[in-house]
Order: C-alpha cells, then structure tokens, then sequence
C-alpha cells in the first residue's frame, strides 16, 4: 500500500528544517543541491514544494514571523496593560535574543544577495513584516505607525547587540522607549 503523505504538513517540516542550514551556511551559499543534502531528501523533492531558493527562503521567513507572533501572543493577556505587554515583549527579547540575531544575519545575507531594489520585490518578506506589524497592531493595541516605530526599533536593538553587547542593555532600552511613547501619549 503506499504510504500516505500530508503534503502541506511534509512542506513545513521541510521548512522548518532548513532554517538551521540556511543559519549555519547563510543564504547567499547555499544551493537547493546543499540544503537537500543537509535535509536528506531529494533536489526533486524541494523543487516539487518550492520552485527556488528564494521562494523556499520566502515561505521561511513567513513561517518564523507567524510563530514568533505566536510566541509573544502566548506570553501577554488582553487584561494587560499596554505598558505591561511591552515590559513582557522586551524581556522576551532578551531571553531569545541568539535566535534573534540568528535570524537577522540570515535575512541580512539574502538582503545582500538580492540586492536592495530586488529584495524591496521579495513579497514573502513584506507579508513576514506585515505580519510582525499586524501581531503588534492587535497584542498591544497600537497603531501602524508606534508598530511601525516599536518593529524598527526592535531590529536595530538587535543589530547594536551584536555590534556592541557591553553598551547596549536590552532593559536600558525598554525603559527609554516606554518613556518615548508616553511621551507622545502612544499609550
């Protein structure tokens, strides 16, 4: 009898494997012939679910924005206060900030790849950020522009780690941020 595949199910696990491989070898070289190797399957397999690297890449970074927002999602409480949510995103944070770094080197390195007018047309990239700004819009009851303010300032707090972890505190700067948007009465 032949054995019964879920193919949606079989595409996710294929993703969620190659996130490693992409982290330890980098987007820019891998090929879809290393990462099915690293994976054990076929390149006919990856090519039958994802027509190329980039589109593989794409469904990645749109797999990890849906569970990250999972994660926060599970950690706040609508009874929260906004201040409080933000309190428990940061220090969420820095409990998972080598993850977090991983996966801005990642997406740094398909970024360099691309090139910057390329990469503006990756439209996985721009539904993984849709997603990330919408998960912040209705967890902390913000609006596009403060969720706009909070995702950039996550990422560059990410990126300043890795350049200068002795300067840069995680907690300093949740406390300075709180303080900018009470300021401009954000919440």
């Amino acid at each position: 009898m032949p054995k019964i595949v879920n193919h949606e199910e079989y595409k996710r696990e294929l993703l969620s494997n190659s996130y490693e491989v992409f982290a330890k070898k980098g987007y820019s070289a891998l090929t879809m012939r290393d990462l099915a190797k690293s994976l054990k399957v076929s390149t006919g397999t990856l090519y039958h679910y994802f027509p190329s690297k980039l589109e593989l890449f794409e469904q990645l970074v749109v797999l990890i924005a849906e569970r990250d927002i999972s994660k926060i999602a599970s950690i706040v409480k609508v009874s929260q206060s906004t201040e409080e949510k933000l309190d428990l995103i940061f220090d969420y944070l820095e409990q998972i900030e080598p993850e977090c770094q991983k996966q801005m080197l990642i997406m740094i390195d398909a970024l360099r790849e691309l090139g910057t007018e390329e990469a503006g047309k990756v439209s996985g990239f721009e539904r993984a950020d849709n997603i990330y700004m919408k998960g912040m819009c209705e967890l902390f009851d913000l609006d596009d522009d403060t969720s706009i303010f909070l995702g950039c300032v996550i990422n560059g707090l990410v990126i300043e780690r890795m350049i200068n972890p002795s300067q840069v505190s995680i907690q300093a700067q949740k406390k300075f941020i709180l303080q900018i948007l009470k300021m401009n009465k954000k919440f």
